[in-house]
């Protein structure tokens, strides 16, 4: 005699997963110093972007943030903040082109100035996507670059109205 049992569980579970996305500006450049348009112009960190993109490494390990990626225009700007971060967060960073900034052409050779906004090198603003769909989080905020008893102030610029979180 065989005897088959059959038996079916079901239960609805709803997960609710919240992707936090910081959306990370890179460090200080000679051309950011001169209100320059950089777009795809390579220019490299300055001492002052090297010594910010550790600032906002430390940051970021003081305050906890769970990051699982790292993702970086090709630029070296971009690449240079993004390996200081990764380092500090045991990471490696990925490299993708299409993160780029716009291309201003010759604008940037001729040394085309930009006047309108000036968005803080390092500056993070904070994006979380969930059930509810995306919410705004903090918009440049550059608080790791305020000046401390243990480092000279880091802002190359005062914050203007579009820095303030």
């Amino acid at each position: 005699m065989q005897m088959v049992y059959s038996a079916t569980l079901t239960e609805d579970i709803e997960i609710h997963v919240k992707t936090t996305f910081f959306v990370i500006r890179h460090g200080e450049t000679d051309w950011n110093l001169n209100g320059r348009w950089q777009g795809h112009a390579d220019v490299p960190l300055n001492q002052v972007g090297r010594v910010q993109a550790r600032r906002l490494a430390d940051r970021l390990l003081r305050d906890g943030a769970r990051i699982d990626a790292i993702y970086s225009s090709d630029l070296k700007r971009a690449w240079e903040t993004a390996r200081a971060v990764a380092a500090a967060l045991d990471l490696a960073p990925r490299l993708d082109p299409s993160l780029r900034e716009i291309d201003v052409g010759s604008w940037s050779m001729a040394g085309v100035k930009a006047q309108s906004l000036h968005i803080g090198n390092t500056s993070i603003t904070v994006l979380t996507h969930g059930q509810d769909g995306w919410q705004l989080g903090r918009i440049n905020d550059m608080s790791h670059l305020e000046a401390s008893p243990q480092a000279p102030d880091m802002m190359s610029a005062p914050p203007d109205d579009t820095e303030r979180p």
